[in-house]
């Protein structure tokens, strides 16, 4: 919606930055009008520089969830084809849900495969090998707050049945067992938590 890209306006560099939305959602760009950012409808998977900026001017790419988009097997070609858009010493700065505890990433990846989305949250330690192998150098690597995801949240986006819900507390219990603050169960209910970084990464 811009929301972030609405608070550069207050910084003394305003003069010299031209504010620019990627999305594929036109509702969520006609926010980003609204607050006076100029937006482009199209995917981070085919952006181009020269739609961002004039040449000689510098880039700096933000992005929030949007990597898991990519699948277990296209995150390294997004991170690939975002680097190509920057010059070396240009700032990519991210914030990506990932997980500490293999176990827990492969939790909420089968979650996500159960509701029959391809979505896929790495390792920590996944992540930062995919940002060094993509030609990133990763700057700082800070937590953020976990997203409780209740199973009425994603009943909705999901648009899940009550049949799904049984699956998906059955299941994960039997293969994960309890993981408090990842996938926690309630009398008739789940919540889901997405643990976010905030990655701050340079174009080498």
């Amino acid at each position: 919606t811009g929301f972030l890209l609405s608070h550069f306006p207050t910084t003394r560099h305003a003069h010299s930055l031209t504010r620019v939305n990627v999305d594929l959602s036109e509702h969520q760009l006609a926010d980003s009008i609204a607050r006076g950012i100029t937006c482009l409808h199209a995917s981070a998977q085919t952006i181009t520089r020269d739609r961002l900026t004039r040449p000689g001017v510098g880039l700096t790419l933000m992005m929030r969830s949007v990597l898991h988009y990519a699948g277990a097997d296209g995150t390294g070609e997004l991170l690939s084809h975002l680097r190509a858009q920057l010059r070396p010493g240009e700032a990519f700065v991210h914030q990506t849900a990932c997980f500490d505890a293999p176990h827990d990433a492969a939790c909420l990846n089968r979650l996500y495969e159960l509701m029959r989305s391809h979505k896929h949250y790495p390792t920590a330690e996944e992540l930062s090998a995919q940002l060094e192998a993509t030609g990133w150098r990763v700057d700082d690597f800070a937590p953020a707050s976990p997203l409780p995801l209740t199973a009425d949240d994603l009943t909705e986006r999901y648009n899940l049945t009550g049949d799904d819900l049984e699956t998906i507390r059955a299941q994960l219990t039997a293969e994960f067992g309890p993981t408090p603050g990842v996938f926690e169960l309630a009398a008739d209910a789940f919540t889901a938590y997405l643990h976010y970084r905030i990655v701050t990464c340079r174009a080498i």
